[in-house]
């Protein structure tokens, strides 16, 4: 299975939780400025994906013995879906995003819908310092720890979503639920209409 990290040009992520998925085998695209976050962390990516307006000359010069440089001009899309399409072109089965929050909010948002939406491509989450978020498309059943923190979000007004293993369970559309806690050490999430389903977890 093809197993991708993305790391894009927001607030780099500290090393420690990057780099036990690059040894576990993920190939490492970053998008842009993200390449800017890898060389302070001394990683070197398999792909720079972009239109290269936001990777510094110095780190551009240094990996071009190193990467492969894609380049995509289409300015009506962001590098974080130019480097989405890219893995996803090339077989990506999971996808890992680093470096999402940053100075920006409006990115931030924006980033958010982008996820969703390709959350229908590929399994996709993001990955924080404290958090991580995944983007669900189908009913699910997971492993957690009693009373961890979650929060879930209906990314849209049709996904109706029925839980089991909260203490304050879900069954309706529209969801937005903030600071819930699992009571169990299995959570199950029930689906149902098309749509996607934003779930924040704390991460250990």
């Amino acid at each position: 299975m093809k197993k991708y990290l993305i790391l894009i040009n927001g607030k780099s992520p500290k090393k420690k939780r990057i780099l036990p998925f690059i040894e576990e085998g993920y190939k490492l695209v970053c998008a842009d400025g993200g390449a800017n976050s890898a060389y302070r962390l001394e990683l070197l990516p398999d792909f720079i994906v972009g239109d290269f307006d936001s990777i510094k000359p110095r780190v551009k010069k240094f990996y071009k013995d190193f990467s492969t440089f894609v380049k995509i001009k289409d300015q009506d899309k962001t590098d974080t879906e130019k480097a989405l399409e890219f893995v996803i072109k090339n077989g990506a089965k999971e996808v890992l995003v680093f470096g999402v929050n940053g100075n920006r909010s409006d990115h931030v948002y924006y980033n958010i819908q982008i996820f969703s939406k390709f959350a229908k491509k590929v399994d996709l989450a993001v990955i924080e310092d404290k958090e991580v978020i995944n983007f669900i498309t189908q009913s699910i059943e997971f492993e957690t720890e009693k009373n961890e923190r979650i929060s879930l979000f209906c990314m849209n007004d049709s996904l109706h979503v029925k839980s089991n293993g909260l203490k304050y369970e879900l069954n309706g559309k529209n969801i937005a639920s903030i600071s819930n806690k699992t009571v169990r050490k299995k959570v199950v999430l029930e689906l149902k209409n098309s749509g996607s389903l934003m779930v924040v977890r704390e991460l250990k």
